[in-house]
């Protein structure tokens, strides 16, 4: 690369233009001096064959590209002999194009003619000289130095030196890409079964051991996945649109060809040439894009997966391009300073410590191998995600072979058993991403994500498992944390603050709440007081010390730019994207109350959210109490757990009667003062200190119509998406918004919860396509939609149902009637009327009448996963189940004599007016009826008489094998999953356990029911008719079981509701549709076009483009029909009436005629007919189009 002048330095390049060569700051300025030969002149050769292009521009940088491309023209040709065009290079440079090399050299020596229009001119560097790319430029080495080392003809070097000096922690990442949709699955899975079978266990070292089992690994996925192919240069070009086409290229290569020749002839007519084909191109580039876009959103269906539209959606806007991916990266060592730390252990501590430690029976199970059960419970429940630095993803582990994951299996406990961790488990990748409107120079604007092996995280989450079960059985983990526990959720948690917030507001008492922020918390665990707390709450010896070696001595990479930044050791804090990080977080701040006295003050935590609050009718002793536990606090966090809580980043809210009270309010943590805050976003909610949540309205508002806008651009009028896909869309990234937090503001000013109402109306309407005057109740009952308010009371309903279950104190406490109080107030109707208002009862209430509702309801102070004994609950391969062994009665009876020297016993639930459950003994002529609660589903019925079944071979039948037969695939197959979910059947469980202690050889089969099986018939028939029953006390219905009652009462309110409303709007649409569909009418159809869609949607409505319905909305002068001049041109005007549609009328009364023999069914002879049947919307499609074309 060269001067842009003869020979000299290069002229000055404006700032704002192009970044300076040198860069004062990383080097002497000369010694990046352009170098260039003695007496180098920069000319045309003589053999030089193609244009040669003279650039000229003004000594005193004038910008002559501006002035008047005719008079330049005239200046040159004038006074300068050979030339053939001059054109504008930009604003500071034209072109003089000649054909030959001797003018233009000739033209580079006119220094009088040059001289005098204050020009000079330059022969471009590109045009004579050869331009070459060196990498890996030192930065102490000049140009001069470069030009000397290398063997070059050039006459000048040049180097921009774009890459900076790599600092001391700096490595190139060694990455290969692997295309997985690609590999060959079946050669992959038979080469694993092969080649790990030859891999010796016994008498190797447990790492080299991992270590050869990874590299067995990898030559298998060399074999079988494809690689990508790398990029062969630094320079990143950007992906072509998804809509560009040949057209798109025609009209960019007309646009510079017209461009081209204007700038060699700089003429009138080639001027308006080029502008009348780049109007053309820029039409055409728009046209097309914005067709492609339209076809695309109409080929999107329900059965389009959600991740292919959000692909689409993003190739479409660019997402991701590359334009602004390289990025300044000087600020990383500050980044790797703040989350890394190289302090040493006190290892005498922890050895004291360690050896204090000891096994007993409640921890004993902890420390054994691990089982096949527990590795495909883990392999399971883990989704596909980035690798860490190792490259091997889940998809990997999960295709083995079942004897190469037995293989992985022995190579984990073998590592258990001699605590030995792999280099890779401790080696993490931090991904640094920037916090929205944060600078991007600034380390603390970046929120550090964490990649690491998923083969580490696969055996932490076998050792998580045991812990978290070992927690929660022991009640390791306080009543008032919420945070990564199953079974609890933000929901309780701002649920209970709530509501004790407003029992203080009707009690007039003062609420003073310190919501306080953990400096790093999960990053700034320290490790010695982490293993101490965790031998305080009993965990045995080994586990201690895997634990202190998996967070000891770890190492830290950052990835920024494609480039890794690192290694730096790490000594502190839970591993940042490790799947034990939470759980042993939880375990360290667990003895919260045991430092911080709670009689007066309330402690809520979630994960790392601490909040801490006090109630009184003095504001005095309210402050008092808040400072003396928060003086505890600061003891326990600082001396006991340290860490550091912001002072500046926490927040104080006062909850007052008085209007001036926070004047007077001093919080004090470690002496520093925490500022009083008039709002503060707790778990997503923001909190006001009026509790009118207008500003938490105002934020999902916003939130909302972000997504509402990814609706619009999916769909419009006439073109776009299935509807069906768009409701799903809108389910979960607009009405998400409104469900999560719906439990904190629903009883808020009905004018703040009109703004969500209006942000559903908008969402229906895209959906439906239908008119903005279209009734928002007749596209709710049309969409299947309900209104916000009764999904809210559902969602009420649910969480009520929850707690209830689970026996949760401190959320009830707070959202439960004291008893003698209850009977008066959970007897509040909840009628139609509510629904209208839009303001919901108390949670309370709710909470009240969803309890007087469900006494039958099965309730326990812990989730029925953790009641049953930890063998048990992993049990599940050791269950065998048939469940496609059969599937006709002549199947049925081979199987059953290939198991002939097994008891058979066959069991049925039913659920029709009563809920019964049923076994049949054949050999012993026993059969046993019970009747079950009437809110009990068909699958805990059907359940009850499994368990049932084994509770009778227990005590009556002597024979080892039982075969029991059932007719229920369900709940077969829930026994042989390996989910562990706290919503499942609690008679699962006790299944499970009866299956363990009952000592039998046990299989179940599965029979399609009603197939001629005589014993599931007789059993069958036996829970039908009115047979001899026994009424059980035992039995208590799962609380997800109520779920369909809620479900038939919010439907009844939603019935009632809408009779309510039709009487004043939507009359129309309520005589087609009087009672509320199970599905959309447009789910029964193929997807064949939004317009057909919208058309029917609208006709239904009874708002559409009809001069009628315009007249009546002030749209039109007039009602006249547009074809024929008749008054009031309406829906039955347009279909029956028209004169000028007679022929096209009389092939849509042949066509519904048709359609009406073909289903059996009468000819339509009102509009309301033909829009209330299905089978007559394409034949009344067609005619619409036909005749207006769109209404």
């Amino acid at each position: 690369m060269g001067p842009d002048s003869d020979g000299g330095p290069a002229p000055a390049e404006q700032e704002s233009k192009k970044r300076k060569l040198h860069d004062t700051r990383k080097g002497n300025a000369v010694d990046y001096k352009i170098f260039t030969k003695t007496n180098y002149t920069r000319q045309f050769p003589e053999n030089h064959s193609v244009d040669c292009v003279v650039y000229v521009e003004s000594q005193e940088n004038e910008k002559i590209g501006n002035k008047n491309p005719i008079a330049l023209t005239k200046l040159f040709t004038e006074n300068v002999k050979g030339i053939a065009g001059v054109h504008r290079v930009n604003a500071y440079k034209v072109g003089i194009t000649f054909r030959k090399p001797a003018p233009a050299n000739n033209f580079l020596t006119m220094t009088h003619f040059l001289g005098k229009h204050k020009l000079k001119a330059f022969v471009p560097a590109h045009l004579t000289e050869i331009t070459g790319v060196i990498r890996y430029v030192p930065k102490d080495l000049s140009n001069e130095d470069i030009y000397k080392s290398i063997t070059c003809d050039a006459e000048v070097i040049s180097v921009k030196r774009f890459m900076r000096k790599p600092s001391v922690y700096e490595v190139r990442p060694a990455e290969e890409k692997y295309i997985y949709n690609k590999a060959d699955w079946s050669k992959y899975q038979e080469l694993s079964e092969t080649r790990f079978c030859n891999l010796e266990i016994h008498g190797t070292e447990p790492i080299d051991l991992y270590n050869n089992f990874v590299n067995i690994l990898y030559d298998i996925r060399a074999e079988t996945v494809p690689k990508q192919t790398p990029q062969q240069t630094l320079r990143v070009m950007r992906k072509p649109a998804p809509w560009w086409n040949q057209t798109c290229d025609d009209a960019v290569r007309k646009s510079k060809e017209a461009l081209k020749e204007y700038r060699k002839s700089p003429s009138i007519p080639n001027f308006i040439n080029y502008k009348k084909l780049d109007a053309q191109k820029k039409r055409i580039l728009k046209e097309e894009s914005i067709n492609s876009w339209h076809n695309l959103c109409t080929s999107f269906n329900r059965m389009t997966p959600i991740s292919r539209i959000w692909n689409y959606m993003k190739r479409f806007r660019r997402i991701g391009s590359s334009h602004n991916r390289y990025l300044a990266d000087d600020w990383i060592p500050s980044f790797l300073d703040n989350i890394t730390d190289s302090s040493q252990l006190n290892e005498d501590y922890l050895n004291d410590i360690l050896d204090q430690s000891v096994e007993n029976e409640s921890n004993s199970f902890l420390n054994r191998p691990f089982t096949l059960n527990e590795l495909y419970i883990a392999l399971k429940s883990r989704k596909d995600t980035t690798p860490g630095l190792d490259s091997i993803p889940y998809m990997l582990i999960k295709k083995l072979h079942p004897n190469a994951q037995e293989m992985l299996l022995n190579i984990y406990n073998k590592l258990w058993n001699n605590l030995a961790i792999p280099k890779s488990w401790k080696t993490q990748c931090v991904i640094p991403i920037l916090k929205p409107n944060k600078a991007a120079n600034d380390p603390s604007s970046y929120r550090p994500i964490s990649l690491t092996s998923c083969l580490g995280k696969l055996f932490e989450n076998m050792l998580k498992l045991r812990l978290d079960y070992f927690a929660e059985t022991q009640d390791k983990l306080p009543h008032i944390q919420f945070g990564f526990r199953k079974g609890r959720s933000c929901s309780e948690s701002f649920v209970s603050l709530i509501s004790e917030l407003k029992k203080a507001k009707l009690s007039h008492s003062n609420v003073i709440c310190v919501f306080l922020d953990v400096k790093g918390a999960f990053d700034n665990v320290n490790i010695e007081c982490l293993i101490k707390v965790l031998h305080e709450l009993n965990l045995p010896r080994n586990v201690l010390i895997w634990i202190l070696n998996f967070l000891h001595d770890r190492t830290l990479f950052v990835k920024f730019n494609n480039k890794l930044h690192g290694p730096r050791p790490v000594n502190k804090g839970t591993m940042q994207g490790a799947t034990l990080s939470p759980l042993l977080y939880n375990l360290y701040t667990s003895q919260i109350l045991k430092y911080v006295d709670t009689s007066q003050v309330k402690i809520l935590q979630f994960a790392d959210d601490l909040l801490l609050y006090s109630e009184n009718q003095n504001i005095n002793t309210a402050i008092n109490r808040i400072n003396t536990a928060l003086a505890q606090l600061h003891l326990y966090y600082s001396n006991i757990l340290k860490l550091e809580i912001s002072s500046e980043k926490s927040k104080v809210l006062v909850f007052s009667k008085d209007t001036f009270v926070n004047s007077g309010i001093k919080i004090n943590y470690n002496n520093d003062t925490i500022p009083i805050a008039n709002h503060h976003k707790f778990l997503g909610v923001v909190l006001d200190d009026k509790l009118k949540f207008d500003k938490h309205i105002n934020y999902i508002c916003q939130n909302a119509m972000k997504s509402i806008n990814v609706l619009r651009s999916l769909a419009g009028t006439f073109w776009g998406s299935d509807p069906k896909t768009l409701s799903m869309l809108y389910k979960s990234i607009v009405r998400s918004h409104f469900d999560y937090s719906s439990l904190a503001y629903m009883n808020i000013s009905s004018t703040l919860l009109r703004k969500l109402d209006v942000i559903q109306n908008m969402g229906l309407r895209i959906i439906s396509g239908a008119m903005r005057t279209t009734p928002i109740v007749s596209m709710e009952v049309e969409n299947c939609i309900p209104p916000l308010s009764l999904r809210r009371l559902q969602l009420a309903e649910r969480f009520c149902l929850k707690e209830l279950s689970c026996n949760n104190d401190i959320v009830l406490s707070n959202i439960l009637y004291p008893a003698e109080v209850s009977q008066l107030n959970g007897t509040a109707n909840i009628s139609a009327n509510t629904l209208i208002s839009g303001t919901l009862p108390e949670i309370t209430t709710i909470t009240t009448c969803v309890k007087n509702q469900t006494r039958d309801m099965y309730i326990s102070n812990k989730w029925p996963i953790y009641k049953c004994p930890y063998d048990t609950l992993l049990n599940y391969l050791d269950i065998k189940c048939h469940l496609n062994s059969v599937s006709t009665k002549n199947e049925f009876l081979e199987f059953l004599n290939e198991k002939k020297d097994f008891y058979t016993i066959y069991t049925d639930g039913s659920k029709s007016d009563l809920v019964k459950a049923a076994f049949y003994d054949p050999q012993m002529k026993v059969i046993k009826c019970i009747k079950l609660p009437s809110n009990c589903s068909i699958f805990t019925a059907e359940s009850w008489a499994i368990l049932a079944a084994l509770s009778y071979v227990n005590t009556n039948v002597n024979s080892v094998n039982i075969l029991i037969v059932s007719d229920s695939k369900s709940v077969l197959s829930a026994l042989c999953n390996c989910n562990l979910v706290y919503k499942q059947n609690y008679i699962l469980y006790k299944i499970k356990d009866k299956l363990q202690t009952i000592g039998k050889c046990i299989e179940f089969l599965w029979v399609p029911s009603h197939s001629g099986i005589v014993g599931n018939e007789i059993v069958d028939q036996a829970t039908r008719q009115d047979h001899h029953e026994d009424q059980t006390q035992d039995c208590k219905v799962p609380f997800t079981d109520y779920y369909q009652h809620f479900k038939i009462l919010s439907k009844k309110l939603w019935k009632d509701y809408w009779n309510i409303t039709t009487v004043n709007k939507g009359k129309w649409y309520a005589e087609l549709q009087p009672d509320l569909p199970t599905i959309p009418w447009y789910n029964r159809f193929k997807y064949t076009g939004r317009k057909f869609i919208t058309t029917i949607n609208r006709l239904r409505f009874g708002h559409c483009l009809v001069p009628a319905h315009l007249y009546r909305m002030k749209i039109v002068a007039d009602d006249k029909c547009t074809h024929c001049a008749q008054h009031n041109a309406d829906i039955n005007h347009i279909i029956f009436q028209c004169p000028s549609f007679g022929i096209q009328r009389l092939t849509l009364v042949s066509e519904i005629s048709d359609v009406a023999e073909e289903n059996s069914i009468s000819v339509p002879r009102r509009v309301q007919d033909l829009l209330t049947d299905v089978a007559f919307f394409m034949p009344l499609f067609k005619f619409i189009l036909n005749t207006v074309g769109k209404l």
